[in-house]
Parts: structure tokens; C-alpha cells; sequence
């Protein structure tokens, strides 16, 4: 996903670049854990895409997601990917 996309999720104006290196963290943490999960990252999977933009979404909002990340990410999320990993296998 490239940030221009992700801006669009996040109702963020492209042309405002102080947060993309931020951003950039964020979406390669978001990719990680879905790696992480036992996933592949396959943004043509819009489940995929979804789950990746709640979690930066989240780490947006709550920085200190960070370091719990796996404590937070709430039920919605884990059932997603679940469902993710179904679709994969």
C-alpha cells in the first residue's frame, strides 16, 4: 500500500508530508503483525487492506500500541484475521 492510498483511509490531504514517515513505520508495523499472524500481506485481498488500515489507524490514534500491540488489537481484529488466514490457506 503506497501512502497516498493510505492518507485517503485516514481522510489525511496527501499534500500534507510531516506525518509520512510516521505513516511509513506504521504501515510496515501493520504488515509485520499481519506476517507475524501466519498471514501473507496481499493487498488484492480488500480483507487484507482492511485489517492493515485499522491497525495503523489505531497506532495513529494510540501511539502506545506500539509496545502492546498484540493486547489491543480487540477481538474484530483477530477474528479478521482469522477469516484472513482462511482465505489464504
Amino acid at each position: 500500500m503506497d501512502i497516498v492510498l493510505l492518507k485517503k483511509y485516514l481522510k489525511v490531504d496527501e499534500d500534507i508530508t510531516e506525518m509520512d514517515d510516521i505513516l511509513s513505520g506504521y504501515l510496515a508495523a501493520a504488515e509485520t503483525y499481519i506476517t507475524n499472524a501466519g498471514c501473507k500481506v496481499d493487498y488484492a485481498n480488500k480483507l487484507c487492506e482492511v485489517i492493515i488500515v485499522i491497525l495503523v489507524t489505531r497506532m495513529v490514534e494510540n501511539p502506545d500500541l506500539l509496545v502492546k500491540l498484540t493486547e489491543s488489537a480487540g477481538i474484530t481484529v483477530n477474528g479478521m484475521i482469522v477469516q484472513l488466514r482462511l482465505s489464504q490457506s
